[in-house]
């Protein structure tokens, strides 16, 4: 089958689009992917732009014009992409900018069925509820929405051909943080500032005053997919936090089973996935607040014994986790059933 992933294919991007690619190459399948990322040009004069608009009040009324703009070049762009594949199934990681409204016209051209997957925060949700029935199939990481019309799949899956454990004893005794600033993070990890740790993500430094504790410990704002899986192995714990608050049952994400499969503990927020996997104390430890997350930092900081028994504990858990070839099959099955019985 012809598929085009649509996603962000880019250096800077999460590797999602790509290992669902890739998986779906695996199952015997002709793959095309998709770069929706916002094109370069396009987001030079952006910047300059509303860095103007700033000065008159003006910011809002650009961006919309700017994001209407940039929505009907990818539309164009997808087109004539799909033109020269003529794909017979289009998969849509949402995320990605690509109007709905392009896809009926490629769809109805070359016979192509429709899927969407919303990995997005939960903010962006209403939109998915107003897309879903464009497409042929709907799929949210958010369990807490899924239903009729729209399945639930979690974009966390193990990739044993990029992650891979490191024995306990050559680890160094460091938490890691990796992800982009929010005030919930920065407020989080603020707790443990003066804790063995690291960060690496965009948009911390420009948050972080000169003298702000946590700078010291920014080492970068980007690592490549192969560097991410270094870092997660090399040290003892790898910490998670919500960009915002969210409930029990609103996803994870690839850390999940990304930190597990490279032999690390990971230091997380409660879940639904948590609790499925039974990962707390396993091989995970929890936290609900900046004050237990220094105590759980602390405490596992302390004890090499015990951070070395969970560490031992990952290879059972990853062995028994989806992987994307899983993944891509959940996708590709479910075009197998009439959308009455999803």
């Amino acid at each position: 089958m012809r598929i085009v992933v649509c996603y962000y294919f880019r250096d800077l991007s999460i590797s999602l689009g790509e290992d669902l690619a890739a998986a779906l190459v695996n199952l015997g399948h002709d793959v095309h992917c998709f770069d929706s990322s916002a094109r370069g040009s396009y987001m030079v004069h952006k910047r300059l732009a509303k860095s103007l608009a700033k000065l008159v009040g003006a910011k809002a009324q650009l961006s919309a014009y700017f994001s209407a703009r940039q929505e009907r070049q990818l539309a164009k762009d997808f087109l004539g992409f799909c033109e020269q594949i003529a794909p017979e199934l289009i998969v849509v990681i949402r995320g990605e900018r690509i109007p709905v409204d392009a896809l009926p016209e490629v769809s109805s051209r070359f016979g192509a069925k429709t899927v969407v997957w919303w990995v997005k925060n939960p903010r962006w949700e209403s939109r998915l509820f107003a897309e879903a029935e464009s497409y042929d199939r709907a799929f949210s990481i958010n369990e807490s929405i899924c239903g009729e019309g729209i399945q639930y799949l979690p974009s966390w899956s193990v990739n044993r051909e990029v992650f891979s454990p490191t024995p306990f004893s050559l680890k160094k005794r460091q938490l890691l943080f990796i992800g982009t600033w929010s005030p919930r993070r920065q407020r989080y990890l603020e707790a443990i500032a003066d804790l063995p740790l690291e960060i690496i993500g965009p948009h911390w430094l420009e948050h972080l005053s000169m003298m702000h504790p946590l700078r010291r410990k920014v080492a970068g704002e980007w690592v490549s997919p192969a560097g991410m899986a270094s870092y997660y192995r090399s040290v003892w714990a790898v910490i998670d936090i919500h960009q915002m608050d969210q409930d029990h049952g609103q996803g994870v994400n690839m850390r999940f089973a990304d930190v597990p499969t490279s032999g690390t503990v990971l230091i997380t927020e409660p879940s639904r996935e948590i609790e499925r996997w039974q990962l707390a104390d396993r091989c995970a430890v929890l936290f609900t607040n900046p004050e237990s997350l220094r105590k759980a930092a602390m405490a596992l900081l302390a004890d090499a014994q015990r951070c070395g028994a969970m560490s031992g504990k990952t290879a059972e858990v990853s062995a028994g986790m989806p992987t994307f070839a899983d993944r891509a099959a959940t996708i590709l099955q479910s075009l197998n059933r009439e959308r009455s019985e999803v």
